[in-house]
């Protein structure tokens, strides 16, 4: 019985020695961060200024030409600079051995004030009433939403220049979806042909 109790003792300590052990042990990823403007150009000027952990902990200084071998999974706020783009902030999850995480700057333009246009379309049958479009940023966070008037017509003022996926749609089916370059003073009005 002795024999057993001390059996029974040496397994529980190796567990547990185990489990602390492995709770040290930190599971670490490469990070390779890539910077590009609104339209999906690279962006070479710039500087990461934080990449901070829930803790506050910043690891930024691990970081060499946008990458890193030694980053903790967890949460992390990012920011950056560049000299013509607005300052970038946003959220980086690690949560593979292998993590990419794509950066889009918006031009800061003149005084701090992106160039921006109009996006109008119109439907060439009116899809009914419920209709709404959404305008989405491809490489930066930007998004529009509108409704479709009872003409048939959209418009997206002030829509910041950069490329966009526009997406229409009445309950639930998608009336339109397609890529839209924005462009100050040349963006063109988009016409949305009728189902056949």
């Amino acid at each position: 019985m002795r024999l057993i109790h001390i059996i029974l003792l040496l397994l529980a300590n190796l567990i547990c020695s185990s489990t602390l052990s492995a709770q040290k042990t930190r599971l670490l990823s490469r990070v390779q961060l890539s910077f590009y403007d609104s339209f999906g150009v690279p962006v070479e000027d710039w500087h990461l200024t934080a990449f901070k952990d829930s803790n506050g902990r910043d690891w930024k200084r691990h970081f060499r030409n946008g990458t890193s071998n030694a980053i903790p999974f967890g949460d992390y706020v990012l920011r950056a600079e560049s000299g013509i783009f607005l300052p970038y902030e946003g959220r980086v999850s690690v949560r593979s051995f292998q993590t990419i995480h794509l950066i889009g700057l918006t031009f800061a333009g003149v005084e701090n004030s992106p160039p921006s246009d109009t996006v109008a379309g119109k439907f060439s049958k009116h899809p009914g009433p419920g209709t709404w479009c959404k305008l989405s940023g491809i490489y930066t966070p930007h998004t529009y939403f509108v409704a479709v008037d009872d003409r048939g017509s959209f418009e997206f003022p002030l829509v910041v220049s950069g490329s966009y996926l526009l997406l229409c749609r009445k309950e639930t089916s998608d009336l339109i979806l397609r890529n839209i370059e924005v462009r100050y003073g040349t963006t063109p009005l988009v016409v949305v042909a009728a189902e056949k």
